[in-house]
């Protein structure tokens, strides 16, 4: 941990008499991610320092996107705690993922076998049925908002900056309004077309491509691709790293360039690719239940 008199100067001095600041674990435009541990217990956390300082634009969207995290209690979706209102922005104490992001944690290793993408898998996606039970699309699902814990067993979805709460019917849940990351982004998003929340159903794709591949299935700004998924063709993938034949289904289908035809979250969760994990699952209640005499 570093010293506390170089921090001190960032915000009011009633946060750092309830928490240590630590070490920078990212950073972006509109916030840092620091590691932290509260003076109470050594409980630690990340806190999320927004750099909204006298923007009351930015700073209500920090709320925002606080008030929305809170709301959201899944196993697969980082906690958020508190939020504390400084002078530089608006700092946020968050669930610690001490792997980071599965982006970097691929990066500096090597993609993970399939057979540990089928857990990590089946948690994204759990996530984003929640997420769309809510009716919430969270529209910048990539890697680098996918954090890892407990040596990169359990996914948590990070980041609801471009998350938006859509209506309850088909009609009203079409959108035109564009956010997220474009090389993530479904072609009816990049193209202009109305959109839903099938857009979360294709950045998975991408992210379980990524899992096993370590790169991106294929880059939607290329002419070649660009051409393709407006013709309403899937691009060719180059699969470098051996996988199934189900877990190139799964992919495929979350990529199925017409979002009428691409797969809702609820039919690929029990795609046959997640068989042994239900069996598992199910197995493990069983057990936990005693007998009756």
């Amino acid at each position: 941990l570093i010293k506390q008199e170089r921090v001190d100067s960032w915000g009011d001095s009633n946060f750092h008499e309830l928490y240590v600041i630590g070490k920078v674990l990212g950073s972006g435009t509109r916030s840092t991610v620091r590691r932290a541990k509260r003076r109470s217990d050594g409980y630690e956390v990340a806190v999320k320092c927004g750099h909204d300082g006298n923007d009351d634009e930015l700073r209500n969207f920090s709320r925002t996107e606080y008030e929305l995290m809170k709301s959201l209690q899944h196993r697969s979706i980082l906690r958020a705690e508190e939020m504390h209102e400084l002078p530089s922005g608006i700092w946020v104490v968050m669930e610690l993922c001490e792997d980071g992001c599965m982006d970097s944690y691929v990066t500096q290793s090597s993609p993970f076998l399939e057979e540990e993408s089928h857990s990590l898998a089946m948690q994204l996606l759990q996530s984003v049925s929640y997420l769309h039970s809510k009716r919430i699309v969270h529209r910048d699902l990539k890697p680098a908002n996918l954090l890892l814990k407990n040596g990169a067993s359990l996914l948590k979805v990070s980041d609801f900056n471009s998350a938006k709460k859509i209506g309850r019917s088909e009609g009203s849940s079409v959108m035109l309004t564009d956010r997220g990351t474009s090389l993530f982004s479904a072609p009816e998003l990049r193209f202009q077309r109305s959109w839903n929340e099938q857009v979360d159903v294709w950045a998975c794709g991408h992210c379980l491509f990524f899992m096993t591949q370590g790169d991106l299935a294929f880059d939607i700004g290329e002419p070649s691709v660009k051409h393709a998924l407006l013709s309403g063709a899937m691009p060719d993938i180059d699969w470098k790293v051996f996988v199934s034949i189900l877990w190139k289904n799964l992919t495929m289908q979350c990529l199925t360039p017409d979002p009428k035809q691409r797969p809702p979250i609820l039919e690929l969760l029990v795609h046959p690719v997640f068989e042994q994990l239900q069996s598992q699952y199910k197995s493990h209640v069983c057990r936990s239940v005693p007998d009756i005499q």
